[in-house]
């Protein structure tokens, strides 16, 4: 037992003297591993986050220091209302440290989520799609003078003509930005006379005439389809372990709950 307490005296020691000072306030140093025993429990670490996300997590802290400092010069830790709101909050971290620390010792090996994968597999059907861009105008004239234009492009010089034009004419303001792009859909995300001529036409194919729908007149160019299937495994393994990893966890709390209820001496 004393190895061991040596030992975690050893790896707290060696934590805390690679841990990297960020900013001193008030003769107060806060440093990386402050920081992260923040962003534990949202499972991130401040050496993960991009150089702005980590000055403006550290400006927050150094706020929060300033106003502690302030709240301890007058003297609010001497309230009662202070200690026993800080004992409920440090059962409570104590609780997400203790649950925390439960769910990530917990393991979910790749025969275990494939086999949840093979008994759900109804939840991963998925109806045929279609990723497509198209330039909406409000005169059908306009339309086919845009198809006219197109109709002289072909293979990547016409899926680039198509997005400059959807950035230039289309009055979609939040997929012209994109060049028109509205990512993948089914025939019930659309309406039926956009999603008819889209699920209709071949992959890099543009329009031959305006669509017309309550927008105005739209010019679709097909960039890709799906057809109707199960979502691949692969797609859908990291959901999987988490999935398995909290049934296991499920039960794992139960029956350790039961057994500290059962030893636990409670009155009413």
């Amino acid at each position: 037992m004393k190895n061991l307490a040596r030992a975690a005296l050893i790896a707290a020691l060696a934590m805390a003297a690679n841990a990297a000072t960020l900013a001193t306030v008030n003769g107060e140093k806060i440093d990386s591993e402050d920081i992260n025993v923040i962003l534990k429990q949202q499972g991130a670490s401040y050496d993960k986050l991009s150089k702005e996300q980590q000055e403006q997590l550290l400006d927050q802290v150094i706020e929060r220091k300033l106003v502690s400092q302030a709240a301890k010069k007058a003297g609010v830790e001497k309230k009662e209302d202070y200690k026993r709101a800080l004992a409920i909050v440090s059962e409570q971290i104590a609780t997400d440290f203790y649950i925390r620390e439960k769910f990530d010792a917990i393991t979910a090996s790749e025969a275990e989520t494939k086999k949840l994968y093979e008994e759900s597999k109804d939840k991963f059907s998925q109806p045929a799609q279609v990723r497509a861009r198209h330039i909406l105008v409000e005169k059908e004239g306009d339309a086919k003078s845009i198809i006219d234009a197109l109709s002289k492009k072909k293979g990547k010089d016409l899926e680039d003509e198509f997005e400059k034009l959807a950035k230039e004419k289309s009055k979609d303001a939040g997929s012209a930005v994109r060049g028109g792009d509205l990512g993948y859909f089914t025939e019930k995300d659309m309406v039926k006379e956009f999603s008819q001529a889209a699920f209709s036409q071949k992959v890099g194919e543009v329009s031959k005439k305006p669509i017309k729908s309550d927008f105005g007149y739209h010019i679709i160019y097909v960039v890709d389809s799906k057809k109707a299937g199960l979502v691949p495994y692969a797609d859908v393994a990291e959901q999987l372990k988490q999935n398995v990893k909290a049934q296991k966890f499920e039960k794992l709390m139960e029956k350790e709950l039961k057994d500290i209820k059962d030893k636990a001496k409670i009155t009413k």
